[in-house]
């Protein structure tokens, strides 16, 4: 990631962040794409589960709560997938649109564009905060589950992992919240503006670090001397084993010590009951 959207970290010199490489800086949506973004009604939400997830495939107690919800809104809905693979008993609503194949960026940075309902893979999250889009997160496994969190958090949309039930009323409410609420629209607009930000774009971040390596010889002075310590070292366990004996060896005494004051304190109260 980069740490405009994810975290400030501390990092070392050869250590270089290009999240959004692969973003177009100034994406054109082709032409023959415009008519699925023209509509009528208030806007258009786009649906997409990535390339490992068909959206069309998924079992049909997790469509139909989709189709309930998104049939209520006045919102156009492009979602991808073919509709043929759909079961055919499901009664796909007028406002959603199948489509086989979509150029994501450019459909995301569209104005009539206004959600993007999204399984929250890295990619497509970047995508979708490069362009001031909302998200509502639907992760399934990995670290889509981070990625959606992270939005969630910091309040650019909202998640609903798709393992959980899924239901009419959830979506529903999710939607209305983002459709009525503007503050998801404004937080994503802002962490846009700070994403877009940059000296230089990602890519060109990369191709100049690539050669200054190659320059350098492989820069070995953006290297940490911590990558030639050797194990212990590393860890400190050298340290560590000193303070654990110097630990010991004072516990041992500080007992040696009581232990002698006691037994002089016995010897002692002996001596005065022989007196006595």
């Amino acid at each position: 990631m980069d740490f405009s959207i994810q975290q400030s970290r501390p990092l070392l010199p050869n250590f270089i962040e290009i999240g959004g490489i692969h973003l177009k800086s100034n994406p054109v949506l082709p032409k023959e794409f415009e008519n699925h973004l023209k509509t009528d009604l208030k806007g258009v939400i786009y649906l997409s589960f990535g390339t490992l997830f068909k959206s069309e495939s998924f079992p049909d107690y997790k469509l139909q709560p989709f189709f309930e919800a998104l049939s209520q809104i006045p919102y156009k809905v492009l979602c991808k997938g073919e509709k043929s693979n759909v079961a055919k008993h499901l009664n796909i609503p007028s406002n959603i649109h199948f489509v086989s194949w979509i150029p994501q960026q450019e459909v995301l940075c569209h104005p009539n564009l206004k959600l993007f309902i999204s399984h929250c893979g890295l990619a497509g999250a970047q995508e979708a905060i490069y362009c001031g889009k909302p998200i509502l997160a639907l992760p399934v496994w990995v670290d889509q589950f981070a990625t959606a969190k992270l939005v969630s958090d910091r309040g650019w949309g909202l998640s609903i992992p798709l393992l959980e039930d899924v239901t009419k009323e959830k979506l529903s409410n999710a939607l209305h919240e983002f459709l009525e609420n503007p503050k998801f629209s404004k937080n994503v607009c802002r962490a846009s503006h700070i994403f877009r930000d940059r000296l230089v774009s990602p890519l060109d971040t990369a191709v100049y670090w690539t050669e200054y390596v190659i320059r350098h010889k492989g820069a070995q002075h953006l290297k940490s001397k911590a990558a030639d310590l050797s194990f212990y070292e590393y860890y400190c366990l050298d340290i560590a084993f000193c303070l654990v004996a110097v630990g010991f060896i004072s516990a041992w005494i500080i007992y040696n010590i009581l232990r002698w004051i006691l037994t002089i304190r016995i010897h002692f109260k002996i001596f005065k009951s022989k007196l006595n």
